[in-house]
C-alpha cells in the first residue's frame, strides 16, 4: 500500500470526509527520488490538528499551516519535503 493511501485512509477512518476541502500530491522537487508527502486542506483548525497528532503517532513528520481560512496538515512521506507555494 503507498503511503499516502494509508494517509489517506486514517483520514477516512476518523473524519468526516466532507471536512476535506482539497487533496493533492506534492510538488516533485528534482533532489527527490521517491514521493514527497501529501497535503490536505481542511477548514478547521481543531481537525487539521488532531490529524497531525494521528499521523506523529504512525511516525510521520507533519505541519499545520493556516491558508486563508482554512488548515492544511502537510505529511512527509519520502526523504524530503517540498514546500508549497
Amino acid at each position: 500500500m503507498r503511503k499516502d493511501d494509508e494517509i489517506m485512509r486514517i483520514i477516512d477512518a476518523r473524519e468526516d470526509y466532507s471536512l476535506i476541502q482539497e487533496y493533492k500530491d506534492l510538488i516533485v522537487n528534482d533532489n527527490c527520488s521517491e514521493p514527497r508527502g501529501i497535503q490536505v486542506l481542511l477548514d478547521k483548525e481543531k481537525t487539521a490538528r488532531r490529524l497531525s497528532l494521528y499521523t506523529s503517532i504512525l511516525g510521520y513528520s507533519n505541519a499545520v499551516d493556516s491558508v486563508g481560512d482554512d488548515w492544511a496538515l502537510t505529511v512527509k512521506i519520502g526523504k524530503c519535503i517540498c514546500p508549497v507555494a
